[in-house]
């Protein structure tokens, strides 16, 4: 219980971060190094009032884009079942030697509740315009449009001289 809420914030903090460009384990490994890090990145692009909620809102907008790319890609939820055997077998070595993750029976729930937390469509994986809009990308189209998936005329190729 809790699980997919811990994850979705644990992912906007690490999706900022990576927009940042710097060190993950730097960061992680150091406390309280997250505020330091949200100033001097406001301090260096001249922002007023740039906290924690805006950094997890940048970390937000990069996961929803990332779904909206993938579903324009072709993704299906259903890809969110799509994990390593390797995770479901039991371990070979070691003190859970024989132990498997109890993973299976509680996949979908997780993904359910994971999708919750981000006010995406459980049924279509794709985010619910409340959930464009909270991130401001409302204008933001969900899947293939005509125009998207329309043939571009080739650009024309100079003549080639003789």
């Amino acid at each position: 219980e809790g699980l997919a809420e811990a994850i979705y914030k644990g992912q906007l903090k690490k999706m900022w971060q990576d927009c940042i460009g710097v060190c993950w384990n730097a960061l992680n490994s150091v406390a309280g190094a997250w505020d330091p890090a949200i100033e001097a990145l406001a301090a260096a692009v001249g922002w007023k009032g740039y906290d924690r909620a805006e950094a997890l809102l940048v970390g937000e907008r990069i996961v929803v884009l990332q779904r909206l790319i993938s579903l324009y890609k072709g993704y299906k939820p259903e890809y969110d079942f799509d994990i390593s055997e390797r995770l479901l077998l039991p371990l070979t070595s070691g003190p859970a030697k024989g132990r498997a993750l109890p993973v299976g029976p509680y996949l979908a729930r997780w993904r359910t509740e994971y999708y919750d937390c981000l006010n995406w469509d459980a049924d279509t994986g794709a985010p619910r315009p409340e959930a464009l809009k909270r991130v401001g990308m409302a204008d933001f189209k969900v899947g293939k449009t005509k125009a998207a998936t329309a043939r571009r005329t080739p650009r024309p190729r100079a003549a080639k001289k003789a």
